[in-house]
């Protein structure tokens, strides 16, 4: 099956205003939360302790690599003649 592609939107950088879109998911080393933040502000966040990732989805491609990999698994544990 061919790969999902979608857009997720942050919302606004907090640290800028609402016209700074956020491309980045911060989170403090100790998880105790997360913060949205634009390219603009990426040092300082990183300044300020944030390690910061690009969000990452999960879904739809992930469920039909588990069914393939089902499928092929059931066809090598198939009895044989």
């Amino acid at each position: 099956m061919g790969e999902t592609t979608f857009e997720i939107q942050l919302g606004s950088c907090f640290y800028g205003g609402l016209e700074d879109d956020a491309v980045y998911v911060g989170r403090k080393p100790d998880e105790t939360g997360w913060i949205s933040v634009c390219e603009e502000h990426k040092q300082q966040a990183e300044g300020d302790g944030y390690e910061l990732m690009e969000p990452k989805a999960t879904g739809e491609s992930q469920q039909d690599d588990a069914k393939d990999s089902e499928a092929a698994d059931s066809e090598a544990h198939a009895p044989t003649e």
